[in-house]
């Protein structure tokens, strides 16, 4: 049997699901069982009586398949069904499965064995559960990266916290009958398991495959990623960091007087028609972002990747970051360095502060790249000391940048004011003003 702490649920349904009732009434339940080992086999379920709303009997018809090897519309063919319920859902090949449960869910019972109300339509619905996916799989591109607006995701929390005494997350479920078994039951386990398995399968955290270490192993999906949509403060500037390198991308986010980051927008180069933005799609995409999510912020500074420096192909007399500038109307100024270690640092130490760093939940890229899309790759037991540049790279140096323009470097300060909290510096935000 496999835990409920690691799983990640989906469900499709249109119609509300029914609650469950105490009291219902009736003489008893019958069932039948059909079936050998390892073959396909029947659970047929009669509930006699009446349920609290009047209801019944009941009988429940439940038929168990594998799909393994056969072609899908072979499979489903013919199929007239209440609901599917699909067990590890990951491991099918394609998404094509949820379609194909879907086109055959609601059909059962035909109208004419539904006397009570034969005008109303059958509920139909479609569960399954997985592991925490690997990245770049299609159940992590269907439900994390672009999740379903016809799909529920409903993730529980992990199990495994390593910063714990007893190893156990706050949010763990279960805890007092895993504590009977052992009194440390995860980090007893973590113990002989590879790390990797231990962050994908303990710590419901998305990995990479066997391809790579995260560039930021700090980064917890559970205590970095708001639960509700954040709202920006009007009285702080807006820090765009820009990364210009591979297909490019830009991140939104504010630095609070006590020191927190919380990121509430992103761009990504991918999600463009093309996968691709020149400098006109870069600026045309800031200023919409900046007007329709921060309408009352009144400052922004962009902080880009120095590489940035170099002329523009539409003005020969402008760098790409002065066209940036010239086109948002917002000051652009290339970051402190582009250093690796540097930047990796600056974003680092938010990420390991109590309450240092957060991000909106719709910021799905930039979450993604931080779980470990954003990652050193592995070649055997070789881990590479350079990031793979993919459609996850851009988004994370562009939040690098983003906090090096306001961490600074070491001792210095960044492009920010310090706002009184140090000894005045000067600042390079200014007014922004759009028609």
């Amino acid at each position: 049997m496999i835990p409920s702490y690691k799983k990640t649920y989906i469900e499709k349904t249109d119609l509300p699901l029914a609650q469950a009732h105490e009291g219902a009434t009736g003489v008893g339940t019958r069932a039948k069982w059909n079936g050998a080992k390892g073959d396909p086999a029947d659970h047929v379920l009669q509930m006699l009586g009446k349920g609290p709303d009047g209801l019944g009997p009941v009988e429940m018809d439940v038929r168990f398949r594998a799909v393994q090897d056969v072609d899908l519309d072979e499979f489903f063919r013919g199929k007239e069904c209440t609901a599917f319920w699909l067990p590890e859902v990951d491991t099918h090949e394609s998404a094509s499965i949820l379609s194909y449960c879907t086109n055959r869910a609601g059909r059962f019972p035909e109208p004419d064995d539904r006397p009570e109300n034969p005008e109303k339509p059958a509920y139909r619905g479609l569960w399954g559960d997985a592991n925490t996916p690997t990245i770049g799989s299609w159940f992590q591109k269907e439900f994390y990266s672009a999740p379903q607006t016809n799909f529920r995701l409903h993730k529980q929390p992990p199990g495994y916290n390593p910063d714990t005494a007893d190893g156990f997350h706050p949010a763990a479920e279960n805890v007092a009958n895993l504590r009977k078994i052992d009194p440390q039951y995860y980090r007893t386990m973590a113990g002989d398991m590879e790390e990797h398995d231990v962050r994908r399968l303990l710590q419901c955290k998305l990995t990479y495959g066997r391809m790579g270490k995260p560039v930021h192993p700090s980064f917890d999906e559970t205590s970095h990623v708001s639960t509700i949509a954040l709202e920006p403060d009007p009285e702080l500037p807006v820090v765009i960091g820009v990364d210009v390198d591979f297909k490019g991308a830009a991140v939104f986010g504010q630095r609070s007087l006590f020191g927190q980051w919380r990121v509430f927008a992103e761009i990504v180069a991918e999600d463009s028609p093309d996968g691709e933005l020149d400098v006109i799609g870069f600026a045309d995409a800031i200023t919409t972002v900046m007007k329709t999510r921060f309408p009352r912020c009144k400052r922004a500074i962009i902080v880009a990747d120095p590489a940035g420096k170099s002329r523009s192909t539409l003005d020969r007399s402008l760098s790409w970051i002065g066209e940036l500038q010239q086109r948002t109307k917002i000051t652009a100024a290339p970051a402190p360095s582009n250093d690796t270690k540097l930047r990796r640092t600056a974003l680092a130490r938010p990420l390991k502060r109590r309450g240092g760093f957060l991000v909106d939940p719709a910021c799905v890229w930039l979450n993604t790249a931080l779980n470990g899309g954003f990652h050193y790759p592995k070649k055997g037991n070789v881990t590479s000391t350079s990031a793979k540049k993919n459609e996850y790279s851009s988004v994370g140096e562009a939040c690098e940048y983003m906090c090096l323009g306001g961490e600074g470097i070491e001792d210095r300060a960044g492009l920010l004011p310090t706002m009184g909290l140090n000894d005045p510096g000067t600042s390079n935000v200014v007014e922004v003003v759009f028609d």
